[in-house]
């Protein structure tokens, strides 16, 4: 998911007729990103692949820092639990919008 972020990212702040990104959760409102990414590499490292976690959260890192440095606005409606890769996805665009949940 993050590499299809990453093309997605790219390309949208590539296209002149895009003036903004706005990020939201598909768990109908129950949550953006509950950690599953983050249970998943202790699993790997648990399993005896470090490798794969490094890789994930190597990826996952160079996401969070192409969506700091966008030219279009992003922005991220974190309605829901909020946790692991979701954080990284929201705390580093320039626009962030929490509700009460």
């Amino acid at each position: 998911m993050v590499e299809a972020l990453d093309a997605a990212y790219r390309s949208w702040d590539a296209d002149p007729g895009i003036h903004a990104i706005v990020l939201t959760g598909s768990g109908g409102g129950r949550a953006l990103c509950a950690g599953g990414d983050v249970k998943a590499a202790v699993a790997a490292v648990r399993s005896g692949d470090p490798g794969a976690a490094v890789r994930f959260f190597r990826s996952e890192y160079r996401l969070d820092y192409l969506i700091a440095t966008l030219t279009t606005p992003h922005i991220a409606l974190m309605d829901g639990i909020v946790m692991g890769g979701g954080a990284g996805l929201c705390v580093h665009g320039r626009f962030r919008v929490a509700t009460e949940r």
